[in-house]
């Protein structure tokens, strides 16, 4: 009963609220126990502790191989962002959508989702880096240029997940998944060279590629939304 009050409270504010991004945080959790009952949901939680090892290994190392250590996180920051989104997944493959939520409100709760798996993948590329053993410039410059930007960039991965549609149908001129698919080419295309490049320290020419990072990251996710918030079959409407 008292669930049940705090969504309908939750369908009166504004859909950006702390309130709602701390109530979609319980959503996940929720979500992930349930998904760690079924073979689907413990497959993605060992891909999510591989991703963990095989970031954390070299850098407790003290790897002092910038590229090694880039290449090392990228396939870190892969695995463990595919288990995790596979983790929160688990109602676009298991549950039906029987509450009314409007469209506006389940694209606002998708991006809500994005902010979370950044923030996951922000705390993980953040400890690795502060294992890998260098120096305080260098590890500010790659929480900023870096884990920042590309936790962002992957984030958008978890849109790809999300069943506006019933089945396989589609929208009429929308083409969700397609356009979809393009943007998170360019997304995580720029956000993988971002992650690799060994350009130097704060200066202009090394920030160029960090700001692109940023700046297309942020256009996905208003393009997310936008798209989202557009479709025009949802199952609160069937």
């Amino acid at each position: 009963m008292n669930r049940i009050e705090t969504c309908c409270q939750n369908q009166k504010t504004g859909n950006f609220t702390p309130a709602k991004f701390l109530f979609t945080g319980r959503e996940i959790l929720v979500e992930i126990r349930g998904s760690l009952h079924t073979f689907r949901g413990k497959f993605a939680f060992a891909l999510f502790l591989a991703g963990i090892i095989v970031g954390f290994l070299p850098a407790a190392g003290g790897a002092e191989n910038r590229r090694e250590l880039a290449d090392r996180l990228m396939i870190s920051l892969c695995f463990s962002n595919i288990g995790l989104i596979i983790m929160m997944s688990l109602q676009n493959h298991r549950l039906t959508y029987l509450l009314p939520v409007g469209r506006k409100e389940f694209a606002a709760m998708q991006i809500r989702k994005m902010a979370w798996v950044s923030m996951i993948l922000l705390l993980i590329a953040s400890a690795e880096f502060a294992c890998a053993d260098q120096r305080a410039e260098k590890f500010w410059w790659d929480i900023v240029a870096k884990a920042i930007p590309v936790s962002l960039g992957l984030s958008s991965c978890q849109i790809a997940t999300v069943q506006p549609i019933k089945g396989s149908e589609r929208n009429d001129g929308t083409k969700w998944p397609g356009c979809s698919i393009m943007v998170q080419s360019l997304d995580v295309g720029i956000t993988f060279i971002n992650l690799v490049s060994t350009g130097g320290f704060w200066s202009i020419p090394a920030s160029i590629l960090p700001a692109l990072n940023y700046l297309i990251s942020f256009l996905a996710i208003g393009y997310f939304y936008r798209k989202t918030a557009d479709a025009s079959l949802y199952y609160d409407e069937l």
